[in-house]
């Protein structure tokens, strides 16, 4: 009996390995796990930007028709078309907000941890000797403009670049 099942082992695993090496694609299927229709899908599927960003922090300002918004992007995924692709996603999420200022980091050195953040004033913690050596970006919407500001630490002066996001007079968005 033992015999026979060691038999049909073999041929099975003779059988697998045939079909392995006849169709070249399967190996890569089973590599994957997944079906192809399946993960085409997914990639259709998905609709975000072709970057990725997460909100730290979304404060509103005392009287609420306001809010500064920290966000932390990939240092690789920092451009200008990254940017303005950011700006009109925070236009549509925050559309009723007349008036926001949103920081962009790309380190975890510029952005301030749950204690800073909820402890003394800006002023009053000691400053980071490693913050502000990356770049960073700062995108204001008023009813009056929408501006970029890239700032860029290899840059010999201390002033950043300025972008105005309106087009023509009109926003982007609208």
């Amino acid at each position: 009996m033992k015999r026979w099942g060691c038999i049909a082992w073999a041929a099975k695993l003779c059988l697998i390995t045939t079909t392995l090496l006849a169709n070249p694609g399967t190996i890569q299927l089973l590599a994957q796990n997944r079906h192809p229709k399946e993960s085409a899908h997914r990639r259709q599927a998905y609709s975000g930007p072709a970057f990725r960003y997460a909100i730290i922090y979304d404060d509103a300002r005392p009287l609420k028709s306001s809010r500064d918004i920290t966000i932390m992007m990939e240092p690789l995924e920092f451009s200008e078309n990254n940017l303005r692709t950011l700006f009109l996603l925070l236009s549509e999420r925050f559309k009723r907000m007349p008036t926001y200022t949103v920081f962009v980091e790309t380190s975890l050195q510029d952005i301030q941890t749950p204690e800073e953040h909820e402890g003394p004033g800006y002023s009053e913690v000691p400053s980071n000797p490693r913050a502000f050596q990356h770049p960073s970006a700062t995108i204001e919407h008023s009813p009056r403009a929408d501006t970029l500001y890239i700032f860029l630490p290899s840059r010999a002066t201390e002033h950043p670049t300025k972008i105005d996001l309106r087009v023509a007079g009109s926003s982007l968005t609208r």
